[in-house]
This record gives structure tokens, sequence and C-alpha cells, in this order.
């Protein structure tokens, strides 16, 4: 239950699958491994953190947190909504979606020796502290220590001078890939996609890749990849529904690209999950 639909913290400790597989829609998370170590699946990419490292999750990828060996590992993880830091902070809207553009997967770990860990570390500390000792206000305390947690990611991360080229570019892409991130259950063809920005076929493949750094078709399918796998993960749909809803009209061409992007194919990595999650319910 996130506290006043604002945040949740969560604290868990023991070996194997300690954060079953999940997605938060409109929610960020911090996860800091602060015992032992850990292997993070974050949509299509495994990320092993060591003691003490601390992961930044974007919304909207399946996600998932199992301990590395056999050894003991405790993990806190903060999930925050957006609107937690804009209301609360005045951070700028505008700078926030840029930096929350779905362009990759933005996960970023911040380990010893990251310009930012002693700090994030030290307002992750603050902030556990405030949630167990519950005093009067706790909530605003928390909340600004979330503040502060994100204005250093985004300034660190999500700042680009509105003089280079890079930025220019990314603003100009920037309505296309949100209607990718909304539209991608319908079909979308290259020559539409170049005309909502005036551009040849040709020039918008380039620029597109340039850009975010993949091909306009790599990204279309990368999201409607992620997109199958919150279906996998949240509902008990047929293979060949979530194939159409994510987008795609082919269901060998969605067996075919979904097994590249992930290593695996749909019906078996549902298995592997429902798997994981029985485990975790039994260990509980």
């Amino acid at each position: 239950m996130i506290e006043g639909d604002l945040f949740s913290i969560t604290v868990k400790s023991g070996s194997g699958m300690l954060i079953p597989p999940h997605f938060h829609a409109d929610a960020l998370e911090f996860v800091q491994i602060v015992k032992g170590e850990a292997d993070v699946t974050v949509g299509l990419s495994v990320i092993r953190v060591s003691e003490g490292g601390i992961l930044h999750l974007l919304p909207g990828f399946v996600h998932f947190v199992s301990s590395v060996g056999e050894a003991e590992c405790l993990i806190r993880v903060l999930t925050y909504h957006r609107s937690a830091t804009v209301a609360a902070a005045g951070l700028d809207e505008q700078l926030l979606s840029l930096y929350l553009l779905p362009l990759q997967n933005r996960t970023v770990l911040f380990e010893a020796g990251h310009p930012l860990h002693a700090s994030l570390s030290a307002h992750m500390e603050a902030a556990i502290a405030e949630w167990r000792g519950r005093e009067i206000f706790y909530t605003a305390q928390i909340l600004a220590e979330i503040s502060h947690m994100q204005a250093e990611v985004i300034r660190f991360y999500g700042y680009r001078d509105e003089d280079t080229a890079e930025y220019r570019n990314m603003m100009r892409i920037a309505p296309t890939v949100l209607h990718i991130s909304t539209s991608y259950a319908q079909k979308l063809r290259l020559d539409d996609l170049a005309a909502r920005l005036y551009l040849s076929p040709d020039h918008f493949g380039k620029l597109f890749r340039a850009t975010v750094g993949l091909t306009p078709v790599e990204y279309i399918n990368t999201v409607r990849v992620n997109a199958a796998m919150r279906l996998l993960a949240s509902t008990d749909w047929t293979i060949g529904d979530i194939s159409t809803a994510s987008g795609f009209s082919n269901s060998n061409y969605f067996h075919k690209v979904f097994h590249d992007l992930v290593g695996i194919g749909p019906a078996a990595l549902r298995k592997r999950w429902h798997a994981l999650q029985a485990k975790t319910a039994g260990e509980a």
C-alpha cells in the first residue's frame, strides 16, 4: 500500500527470490542491497548488485530481485509515485518528463565510488529511519528525502544543455517516442511516424537511431516485448491474446522477437515466474 498514495517502503531478508516479478505503471523505485549480493532483473536486463549498491528503476518494467547463492541477503525498496516529487518539491515537469521519456531502460546502478552513492545512501537511511520511527509528519520527511534523491539523479543523468544538438534532437523525437509508448498496440508504420515530424522515412530513421540508439523497428519491438512481459506477469491471458494486445499481428513473429530479446519464449518465461512466485509464497 502506498502511504498517502505517494510512497511505500519494503524491507526483505533471506535467500532465493526476495521480490517476485511485478511492475509499477506510474511509480519509480530505489532498491538498496544492504547485505549480501543480489541479481535484479529489470525488463530485458539482469544486474548484479553488490552490498551497498543502489538501483534506480523507472516505471513500466517488470522486475524482481533474487539473492546470489544461499547466503542471506537484506534489501530495502523505496517505491514512490511521480507525483510525490513534482508536488512535494516542485520539480520542473518538463525536465522530469524528459528524464522519464522511455528512450531506454534507464536503470542506473550506484555503487561505492559513484559520485552520488554516499548522498543517496544517506537519504535512503534517513527515509528508512523516519519510516521506522513514524513520528509526527514522518511522511513529509520521507517525501523530502525522496525529492532530494530524485533531484540528484535527474541533475546527474537527466539534464541536457538546451544549446546542444543532443538536446534539440531529443526534444524533436520525444513526441514520436511518447506516441510509440502509448500506441504500441496499434499498427505503426515508418512512413506515418516520419510524417508526424515532417521528415522523409530515411531521415527520420537516421535521426531516431542517433537519438535513441535503436532503429524505429527495434525500439517498437522492445516496447512491445516489455508490454507483453507486463501482461505475462499480471494476467492469465493466452499467449495469443498477449501477442495481439502487445501489437504483434503475427504470432510467429512475436515468438521470434520475444525469444531474441528475452532469451526465452513467453510461455516458458511465465512458467518460470509462476514457479518463482510459488516458491516465494511457500517460504513466506
